[in-house]
C-alpha cells in the first residue's frame, strides 16, 4: 500500500464530519419547509403529496402488569435498565448482575510533531 493508511483514515473521518454537518443543515431546511407546508396547509402540489402516518408506541405500566400477571410471572418477563440499576446500586454491584461486553473502538488523531 503506497498511501499512509492512518492519514487516509483521518482524512476520511474529517470528510464524514463535514458531511454530517451538511446533513444537519439539509434536515433543518426540510423541517422549515415542512413547518411552512403545515401552516399553509399545502399537501398536494404538482406531483408531490404530503402524507401523514401515525404509529403507536406502547409503554407498559408496571403496576398494572404486575396486577394482571402476578409478581412471579411479571418478574420472568421484566427487563431492567442498567442506568436505573446503577443509580440504586452502584456500578460494581451492577456488573455482578450483568453480562459485561466490551467494545473496542479505534480512531486516528493528527498530532503535531
Amino acid at each position: 500500500m503506497d498511501i499512509n493508511p492512518l492519514k487516509r483514515i483521518y482524512e476520511n473521518n474529517q470528510r464524514i464530519e463535514k458531511l454530517k454537518d451538511e446533513i444537519k443543515e439539509i434536515e433543518a431546511e426540510s423541517q422549515k419547509c415542512l413547518d411552512y407546508a403545515m401552516v399553509k396547509k399545502i399537501v398536494n402540489v404538482d406531483n408531490f403529496v404530503l402524507r401523514t402516518s401515525v404509529s403507536k408506541r406502547r409503554e407498559p405500566i408496571s403496576s398494572k402488569v404486575v396486577e394482571s400477571l402476578g409478581s412471579e410471572k411479571a418478574l420472568e418477563i421484566a427487563s431492567f435498565k442498567v442506568g436505573a440499576l446503577q443509580k440504586i446500586m452502584g456500578e460494581d454491584d451492577v456488573d455482578k448482575l450483568c453480562k459485561v461486553k466490551e467494545t473496542v473502538t479505534r480512531f486516528v488523531e493528527m498530532v503535531n510533531e
